[in-house]
């Protein structure tokens, strides 16, 4: 799996430390970022008679990328550049291969190999500048294309600074199988059905500097 939209969250409380030390540089500075130890992406979902769970482990995440960004004025929210989330459908384990089949079948991966998640911007929940020193409440804008369509969607995280240039963010967001055209399938002769919710659940740790 392949997620590049996370850094959207840790930009604009980087980038409030970056304008205090640097005053004169413009707000659009070029930042790189890689996904560390302990992070996954769960999705979860179920039928009417179970649960599932299908996971994807952080050596599995794309090892790292840049992107740029422009703040507003107050650091509440910021605008992103190249920032895409690109997720491998087909990375995702359920720990059983008959079921793994059975999601890449139900999300269309052989014609649709990826969900796009392109960020459009993000801000703090209560409207305030961004400082991840504390648990923060943070709100990602965004357009998900899933089987071949698009529909705009906000993402709710929690994120904080955890070490030096490290941040831990976690957070979950569902997403209507029948929204994006696809069909909840079922199995048995309709003994067996599938939830049309997926809930996608997130817990990253990010490993972020500046390089302009």
């Amino acid at each position: 799996m392949r997620y590049h939209f996370i850094i959207s969250l840790i930009c604009l409380s980087a980038l409030t430390a970056y304008d205090k030390a640097s005053p004169d540089i413009k707000r659009s500075p070029a930042i790189e970022y890689a996904f560390v130890e302990g992070s996954t992406v769960t999705a979860n979902g179920q039928t009417n008679i179970n649960l599932f769970s299908c996971v994807c482990l952080y050596k599995e995440i794309f090892p790292g990328s840049q992107t740029t960004i422009t703040a507003n004025g107050d650091h509440t929210e910021a605008s992103f550049k190249n920032a895409t989330l690109s997720v491998d459908i087909e990375a995702l384990d359920c720990g059983n291969k008959s079921m793994n089949k059975d999601l890449y079948r139900m999300l269309k991966a052989s014609r649709y190999p990826y969900i796009f998640i392109r960020i459009k911007d993000a801000g703090a929940v209560s409207h305030k500048p961004v400082n991840l020193s504390e648990q923060t409440k943070l709100r990602v804008e965004a357009d998900i294309s899933m089987a071949g369509v698009t529909k705009a969607e906000s993402i709710i995280m929690e994120g904080k600074q955890i070490g030096e240039n490290l941040f831990h963010f976690t957070g979950e967001h569902a997403l209507y199988m029948t929204d994006f055209g696809i069909k909840p399938p079922t199995a048995l002769f309709g003994v067996i059905k599938v939830s049309n919710n997926l809930l996608i659940r997130f817990d990253l740790k990010v490993k972020v500097h500046f390089i302009s």
